[in-house]
């Protein structure tokens, strides 16, 4: 896969997320598919409270748009979402 050094530091971030604030309550999960799709099922598996997403790195007025994907998980997600 393409991007895997990218994964792998993310996951290295995200468990230090997941060490600072216990298992419990951060869960990570890595899934192929349609983003918006499979973050929207996996939040509604773990029965998440809240959704931490990322969005292009934009500056200016460019920075009040977010991507699709965060912006379609933040349509529909059913718990509070953070972009």
């Amino acid at each position: 896969y393409r991007d895997w050094p990218f994964l792998k530091k993310l996951a290295d971030k995200l468990r230090l997320l997941q060490q600072a604030f216990g298992p419990d309550r951060v869960s990570l999960d890595f899934r192929r598919g349609a983003p918006a799709t499979e973050i929207l099922q996996s939040a509604e598996e773990s029965r998440a409270d809240l959704l931490l997403l990322g969005s292009h790195a934009r500056r200016g007025p460019e920075r009040f748009l977010m991507g699709s994907v965060a912006s379609d998980v933040a349509l529909r997600a059913k718990c509070s979402v953070e972009v």
